[in-house]
């Protein structure tokens, strides 16, 4: 992500570059340029507790990564290390519910919240595919190629050719993809 949007603030005209934690690791003979652990605590995005950064609404599944720029930026707020209140544990505002942290300890954050590993690996679909009924949709059918041809009007497809970079961060991403 760090790449991302270093990729997207030098499309703007700035310079950047993108930082994550897993860099001195994959090359420990070379010396990082950001002390990316120590930006975080600096930024509040994180505290140190013990020996191991913490985040209290990620508890310790996160990941570190920092942009370096010339970009001016506005100085943001801290964000608050306490607890979070009763209504970050219950989920109210689209928060996942902190109730369900006990069941999340249970498994690596990696293997995911269901236990996927346990389904058997097979070589042939086992649903049934009736692969003679299946009708074959020209790419000329798809709705986005229609509006770039201009079947469904002038407004779309002018609209069409910017759909993908209406996001700042989609923007950023066009030239990857």
């Amino acid at each position: 992500m760090v790449v991302v949007v270093a990729g997207y603030i030098r499309a703007l005209g700035w310079s950047s570059r993108g930082h994550a934690a897993s860099d001195a690791q994959v090359k420990p003979e070379a010396k990082a340029e950001v002390d990316i652990e120590r930006l975080a605590q600096r930024a509040g995005v994180c505290k140190a507790t013990g020996c191991v950064l913490a985040m209290p609404f990620s508890k310790l599944c996160f990941r570190l990564g920092v942009v370096t720029t010339d970009y001016a930026l506005d100085i943001d707020l801290p964000i608050s290390l306490d607890l979070p209140d009763v209504s970050a544990h219950v989920g109210t505002n689209g928060m996942r519910p902190g109730f369900d942290d006990a069941e999340l300890a249970q498994r690596p954050a990696h293997m995911g919240r269901y236990p996927m590993e346990k389904i058997k690996s097979v070589d042939k679909p086992t649903t049934l595919i009736l692969r003679d009924e299946i009708q074959r949709v020209p790419k000329r059918a798809d709705l986005f190629t229609h509006a770039l041809a201009g079947d469904l009007g002038v407004r779309p497809k002018k609209e069409r050719t910017r759909f993908a970079v209406k996001h700042p961060l989609a923007w950023a991403m066009a030239p990857l993809i």
